[in-house]
């Protein structure tokens, strides 16, 4: 089960909601869906935490589920 996000357009995903700065639209948008929404970036689903309890979780309390994720070309650089 995923969490709540905007409706994806073909192609793109939802890459049109995300402006000059993408740190103040993913604030926007967590206003609608929550701390933890999906959005999708091309095809690609992505799972964005937009608070400290959410960062804590991803980063601390399951650290070694997120560190063994696959490599994209955006972990490139």
């Amino acid at each position: 089960r995923l969490p709540p996000g905007p409706k994806p357009w073909p192609v793109i995903g939802n890459l049109n909601l995300i402006g000059a700065l993408p740190h103040r639209s993913i604030h926007e948008l967590s206003k609608q869906y929550g701390p933890l929404m999906q959005l999708r970036f091309g095809s690609f689903p992505v799972v964005v935490g937009s608070s400290a309890e959410m960062a804590r979780f991803f980063l601390k309390t399951h650290d070694t589920v997120f560190a063994d994720r696959p490599r994209t070309a955006a972990g490139k650089h």
